[in-house]
């Protein structure tokens, strides 16, 4: 068991990949950073938010043209409130990726882009089997008077790729274009975050 407070962060995270909310008329913008999310000269607009337990949030983010049942790339924001440190977040996001890498076989290395108060890891994952998943997490710190929080802005790209051609495609994607995406998450402006 992770004895580091950052643990919490990873928890909630886990527990809402299963949790959506009931009606799509009942999103609502917890953190006050508007409707929309504009990355990679692409908009994303809100469609799935969560308050699960007290200082914590989270909104996902969809182009137009997807839904949550049949997407391949999305921005999520989550926040927690709380004197969190950011390198503790990412050992854990760290620790977890080698853990299933191993369990997938699917091994492309990690990489942390350094920045000012805030860090950026590039990382992939897989199911095992056909589902592919290609993240950036953005982990930013924040402070305001009512308190420190804890910005997790991240851009994600799923898609289940089936052939040996498929696969070795995803890989050149991220290889050629992972840099220039990690500037273009840096780029995105996050407001102060004000959980609801």
């Amino acid at each position: 068991m992770y004895k580091s407070r950052p643990f919490i962060f990873s928890l909630i995270a886990l527990f809402l990949f299963s949790f959506k909310a009931d009606k799509p008329d009942s999103v609502i913008d917890y953190l006050s950073i508007g409707d929309s999310i504009t990355f990679n000269q692409k908009e994303y607009h809100l469609i799935w938010s969560s308050n699960p337990v007290q200082n914590y949030c989270k909104q996902e983010y969809l182009p137009d043209s997807s839904s949550l049942d049949n997407y391949h790339d999305m921005i999520i924001v989550e926040a927690i409130k709380g004197n969190l440190s950011i390198d503790d977040a990412l050992n854990v996001k760290i620790q977890e990726v080698n853990e299933s890498s191993k369990k997938s076989h699917f091994m492309i290395p990690w990489k942390v882009y350094p920045g000012e108060n805030e860090k950026v890891i590039n990382f992939c994952i897989s199911d095992g089997g056909s589902v592919y998943e290609w993240n950036l997490y953005r982990y930013i710190k924040q402070k305001n008077k009512k308190g420190e929080y804890l910005v997790l802005c991240a851009f994600s790209y799923r898609d289940s790729l089936l052939t040996n051609e498929d696969r070795q495609s995803f890989i050149n994607r991220i290889t050629e274009d992972g840099d220039n995406y990690v500037k273009a998450l840096l780029e995105v402006k996050i407001p102060q975050v004000k959980i609801k």
